[in-house]
């Protein structure tokens, strides 16, 4: 799979270097604050925004005087870290979460240009193929004991049959300041699919809760990343009637 997703992310690359109007670089931090949720009044959730970066390729086209499409392939960090409560339980469970995707973010954007600096708004969906990750959870008292032998690693972790979706689709939107081959970009995205498939941090909890219950799990991830970008056509042309 992984093989396979690096052939993905090159040919993507290689295809929208052919007919970009123009390509840059993007890297910057990456804000993740996980949503877990359960369909359980014992159990509850405090969530900790996790740092992590996210960097990669851009491309992008004028198509309209004030629209234009852009795409990037980007290889991203995100953490997913929690502490779980339990009603009865006298400790809670810390549960730390690491993620690596392949994302593609495809936007419409509308901007405007005065002089060198160019401003623009963008909207669109993400594709985010999750390509390793680990866990680790233990309790939270002076022994700190794991429950687990070891972390988890991603043969457990992705997958149709493990704890979580491997491929995500999020809405994601921001603005784009641009002076003369200068970017700054801040984004955020929101899981729309539920990437919770198979007790995707129940098992954490071991016995202290039983029967099936319904779980979901989402992302949302702020960045703040800088780039530089190569123009190899004029931002202003002429459209026919």
């Amino acid at each position: 799979m992984k093989k396979r997703l690096g052939l993905l992310f090159f040919a993507a690359t290689l295809a929208s270097s052919l007919w970009s109007q123009s390509i840059g670089l993007l890297g910057g931090y990456a804000l993740t604050n996980a949503n877990p949720s359960i369909d359980s009044d014992k159990i509850h959730f405090k969530k900790t925004p996790t740092s992590g970066f996210v960097v990669g390729p851009i491309f992008s086209w004028n198509f309209h005087p004030y629209l234009g499409f852009d795409v990037s392939v980007l290889s991203t960090m995100r953490g997913g870290d929690f502490r779980i409560s339990v009603e009865g339980n006298t400790s809670d469970i810390i549960y730390k979460r690491t993620l690596y995707y392949v994302s593609a973010p495809l936007h419409i954007y509308f901007y405007h240009q005065i002089k060198d600096v160019e401003l623009s708004f963008f909207v669109g969906p993400s594709l985010n193929f999750g390509l390793e990750a680990k866990d680790y959870a233990y309790l939270d008292n002076e022994f700190k004991k794991p429950l687990m032998d070891t972390e988890t690693d991603e043969t457990v972790i992705f997958g149709k049959d493990n704890y979580l979706s491997m491929f995500e689709v999020a809405a994601d939107f921001g603005v784009n300041v641009k002076y003369k081959n200068i970017l700054f970009r801040t984004s955020y995205q929101y899981s729309i699919n539920n990437l919770a498939k198979n007790k995707a941090y129940v098992y954490a909890l071991g016995n202290l809760v039983s029967g099936s219950l319904k779980e979901t799990y989402r992302q949302g991830v702020f960045t703040l990343s800088v780039g530089y970008v190569l123009d190899f056509k004029k931002k202003q042309r002429t459209y026919s009637k």
